[in-house]
């Protein structure tokens, strides 16, 4: 075992611009891939103001409605992992975890490391009287609502969870930054959220 296998480093970005939640997981991650980086590490930051973060192999033209997203000034990027598009702002806790590929405690596969990554979050929701639970893939559950999104990512020889905890989950924001074809059908949206997703306000 080598020191990057039991010592870990640490990225604290308390409130930070929201563009940072995004871009210093990727360069960490290529830097760790390079060696440059040569522990691997754990990111935990949240955003000063909203965000809209857009899965790898989305549409972006499809999917968000630009000209409101332009309008009310929240920055569109693509992350490097798959998904759908999330509205990301500050009442959500973000982590990422960044590991090498040749990691002794971190597993390759995709479902382990889902697995094994996710424990501690589930238990930090149930420390707070939170009856989450873990169901595979990379869903954690309270009731039938999903109260954590999380996903994952392999830039070069350098794997990454990505995810969150939800205190608040903005559902009229996230339902008005996504192309739809009607307010009727956005209404829908709505009432899809407040179905099948759940925050900390909700359950406390």
């Amino acid at each position: 075992m080598t020191a990057s296998d039991n010592e870990w480093d640490l990225i604290f970005l308390k409130e930070t611009d929201s563009i940072n939640t995004q871009t210093v997981w990727h360069a960490a991650a290529i830097a760790r891939s390079k060696g440059i980086q040569e522990k691997d590490l754990l990111v935990i930051d949240w955003p000063k103001y909203p965000i809209v973060s857009c899965g790898l192999h989305q549409s972006l033209n499809q999917v968000v409605d630009l000209d409101y997203c332009k309008k009310n000034e929240i920055p569109v990027v693509r992350r490097a992992c798959g998904g759908g598009t999330v509205l990301l702002d500050s009442d959500q806790l973000f982590y990422q975890i960044i590991a090498h590929t040749d990691s002794k405690v971190i597993p390759r596969k995709v479902s382990s490391l889902f697995s094994k990554l996710l424990h501690p979050v589930v238990q930090t929701y149930r420390h707070f009287n939170i009856e989450a639970v873990y169901r595979p893939v990379n869903d954690i559950l309270v009731g039938n609502k999903k109260i954590s999104g999380n996903g994952a990512a392999l830039l070069e020889q350098a794997q990454i969870l990505v995810g969150n905890f939800i205190l608040d989950f903005p559902r009229k924001g996230m339902a008005q930054i996504l192309k739809v074809p009607n307010e009727k059908f956005r209404d829908k949206v709505i009432k899809s959220l407040e179905a099948g997703m759940s925050s900390f306000k909700d359950e406390l």
